[in-house]
């Protein structure tokens, strides 16, 4: 049986970005933990305003579950949707324009097993980062007075990765189907942004609230999962998504002849011929 050796090298390649972006996160997630004493008398009384709902919830401040839904579940996701897009991009597209990619696919490997490991070292890097970020809750919410058990912040923080998971496929789908990494990074942070945005703007505004629905952060319900538990048919169709881009990209990368892209090759003036 033949070792995932893409799959470890995916993982290798990406290792500072977990450590720092998990340690990080994972500290931040401490702090805010530990901070949650002194403030929640403050916010007996705090009523949120209209027009942050959308991005924070509609969850009593007071409380633990509310506090953190504001302070981490809200924008967390946000952070790892970079983090996402970058090693999405970066896992194909990056490495055929570095001209790495020819060397990888000249090994005895079909380009199905080689996407498929790379998708597989995105979800484990986002994983781990998870992970940390769950460290971070051990050390600090056994020690505080908060309402919130380990085990609700386990399905809170694990509820984070179908999320990033649609970017990573996204991502990865774009940059086999698109010319460039460059339009691929493009097209990714604009679904991105233009998804939030509509999502955001649907819970404030009634003409836009239709429209929330075709956003992924409608069906990821990460403002209120440690108040109300887990979306599944959001969860169900996030994973739908996911496989339907993991599929659609392993389509795409089995018809893309390489090295041709776009803007790889091209020059300002011819170069001169020796004479």
């Amino acid at each position: 049986m033949r070792r995932p050796s893409v799959l470890y090298k995916t993982l290798r390649d990406l290792r500072w970005q977990v450590f720092w972006y998990g340690i990080g996160l994972g500290l931040m997630s401490a702090l805010v933990v530990y901070i949650f004493p002194s403030y929640s008398s403050q916010f007996a009384d705090f009523e949120v305003p209209e027009a942050m709902r959308p991005f924070i919830g509609d969850a009593d401040f007071a409380t633990g579950k509310g506090f953190l839904s504001a302070e981490i579940f809200s924008w967390v996701p946000l952070i790892m949707v970079v983090f996402a897009i970058m090693g999405g991009t970066s896992a194909l597209a990056g490495e055929e324009a570095s001209g790495t990619l020819d060397l990888a696919l000249a090994q005895p490997m079909t380009r199905t097993r080689l996407l498929l490991e790379k998708l597989a070292g995105l979800l484990v890097a986002a994983a781990l980062i998870f992970l940390l970020i769950y460290a971070g809750w051990l050390i600090s919410v056994p020690f505080v007075d908060i309402d919130v058990s380990l085990g609700e912040l386990a399905v809170a923080t694990a509820n984070m990765l179908p999320l990033i998971a649609f970017f990573q496929a996204f991502s990865l789908w774009a940059g086999v189907t698109l010319p460039s990494r460059g339009l691929a990074t493009g097209a990714a942070v604009g679904l991105a942004v233009v998804s939030y945005f509509v999502f955001y703007l649907g819970g404030i505004v009634d003409a836009v609230e239709p429209l929330q629905w075709a956003t992924v952060f409608y069906h990821y319900h990460g403002t209120e999962i440690l108040t109300d538990g887990v979306d599944w048919s959001g969860l169900g169709l996030l994973v739908a998504l996911d496989a339907l881009f993991t599929g659609w990209a392993v389509v795409s990368f089995q018809r893309r002849d390489l090295g041709v892209s776009a803007g790889l090759n091209l020059r300002l003036w011819p170069r001169a011929e020796p004479q």
